[in-house]
């Protein structure tokens, strides 16, 4: 389970993103998720095993509150929204998520060494 908030110079809703993140891990207790942005809604990224096996987890976060709003073929990104939240849904290893948090982490999402504004240097997450 990981939780990466910005570190930016702005304030954020943090409480409104804790309540998203109660509300998400309680009916995906696997999921990984980070707060990404927030301007006229908060953001999250939630990381799942599949996102295009959407019955493995979109009943669930629709008994949370949350609908299916995106379907795009493009890495299977998937986007749910509730009132003031958009959850962007990436299978685990995808590319997008590799590069996101590579540039902020020392370790890759795949385990290779990240930290660099390219991100990690395996090819699988630079596409």
């Amino acid at each position: 389970m990981s939780c990466r908030l910005p570190s930016w110079g702005f304030a954020v809703d943090v409480e409104l993103a804790e309540r998203e993140r109660a509300r998400v891990l309680a009916v995906l207790p696997g999921a990984e998720w980070e707060h990404v942005g927030a301007a006229s809604v908060v953001e999250l990224v939630l990381v799942v095993d599949d996102s295009a096996d959407e019955a493995s987890y979109v009943p669930a976060l629709e008994a949370a509150g949350y609908r299916v709003s995106v379907r795009e073929a493009w890495h299977e990104h998937r986007v749910l929204t509730r009132p003031g939240v958009e959850a962007h849904v990436y299978p685990r290893g995808c590319a997008v998520v590799c590069r996101r948090w590579c540039r902020r982490a020392t370790t890759c999402c795949c385990g290779s060494r990240a930290g660099s504004s390219t991100g990690c240097s395996r090819a699988r997450c630079r596409t």
